[in-house]
Order: C-alpha cells, then structure tokens, then sequence
C-alpha cells in the first residue's frame, strides 16, 4: 500500500506554458476581484451549452433532478481538477485528464474513462490516503485531498449502471482547454474557490480543501 499525505506549498509545479486565448491567470491587483470575475463570466457564456450537452449523455439516471444534480457534481469535480493539473499536481501533467482519457480508451477500450479511471481517481484515488501498487499504476503520484467533493456521492451509490461515454468528455476538455487555468502560486487557495463559487452558487463545501 502506498500513502499518500496532502499537498502543501513544497509541491513543485511542472509549469507548461500555453499561447491561448483566454485565460484565468491574473495579476494580483486592486482589480483582481473584477477580473477574475469577468473572466468567469465569459466563461461561463458558453459553459451553459457545454452543461447541457453533458447532461444529454449521462445514462441510467431516471430524474432529471438526478441529472442536474449529478452534472453540477461532475462539472465541479472537473473543474477543479484542472486547476491542480495545470500546476503539475497531478502525476506531474498539465493535460492529466486529457492524456489518461486518451491512454484508457488505448489499452482499456472505447468508452471506458468513466468507470475504469475518472471514479476510481475520485473515490479511491483523490479521497484516500492509501493506494495499492495496481491503483498507483493506474493514478500515478496524485494528491489526497479527503472532503465530499470525491466521496461516492448517493447518485452514483445508489446507480450502478451509471454511463458517461467517451466522446462527452472529449468534447468537455476540448473545451476547457481554449482557456488557461495556470493560477499564480500565491492566488492558488483563494480564486479555485472564488470561481467555483461563482460558476456554482450553490455549493459551500469547497473550503474543506486545502493547496497550503
């Protein structure tokens, strides 16, 4: 078994820098609030089309409150660890999601990134402190974070045919990707929360994890 302890200010960053169009990297000024909010704004233009179109293709949920539920958990999920992955927190890749997705659809088969990598990265991996060898083949050296928002949620418990094809996370990174999410170290703690925040009202667990 390998045990993981929780990431703190000695982790080291692979840093990757990219020539994109937006970004959610600002500096850190009187007008930092402003800016950050107005980049989350124009994100979230589009990430109305982008929930929908998740949404569509989750299967094996018989609500739509189920649904929604669910892809707000996901989407939260998501995005919160693509703040980490792009400051190498994540195995050391700034494209870890994207490149375990195309890894698993490699070696694994078609349409099994959901179940056989993205829950057992959130339920075993990110939300436990120890591993065994198998698992830290599968993950790579990842943090443990512990909290709800990786914990086995009661939709996923109580829905065992649970069902997200490839081709709706392809689609979702494709997007997240026009968007740089390389955070200043001393801004790392405050604005991952502040735009979750505002691209989720409703959530408050999100002071539970910690980068420091």
């Amino acid at each position: 078994m390998v045990k993981q302890q929780p990431i703190g200010n000695s982790a080291t960053a692979h840093e990757q820098g990219r020539n994109l169009e937006h970004s959610t990297a600002f500096p850190y000024s009187a007008t930092h609030n402003q800016a950050l909010e107005r980049v989350t704004r124009h994100f979230y233009t589009h990430f109305k089309d982008e929930r929908l179109a998740f949404l569509a293709h989750i299967h094996g949920l018989p609500t739509a409150s189920e649904g929604e539920t669910y892809v707000s958990l996901m989407f939260s999920r998501l995005i919160f660890l693509y703040f980490l992955q792009k400051k190498g927190f994540l195995d050391k890749d700034t494209d870890y999601l994207g490149n375990r997705l195309q890894i698993i659809r490699e070696h694994v088969g078609s349409d099994t990134y959901y179940r056989s990598f993205l829950l057992r990265l959130f339920h075993e991996g990110l939300n436990r402190p120890e591993r065994t060898s198998e698992l830290q083949a599968l993950l790579g050296d990842i943090p443990y974070l512990g909290g709800d928002l990786f914990a086995v949620h009661e939709v996923e418990h109580n829905y065992v045919n649970l069902f997200i094809p490839d081709q709706t996370f392809i689609r979702l990174f494709a997007y997240f990707d026009k968007y740089r999410w390389d955070l200043h170290e001393h801004q790392l703690q405050h604005d991952k929360v502040e735009m979750l925040r505002l691209i989720f009202p409703e959530i408050r667990s999100f002071r539970a994890f910690s980068i420091a």
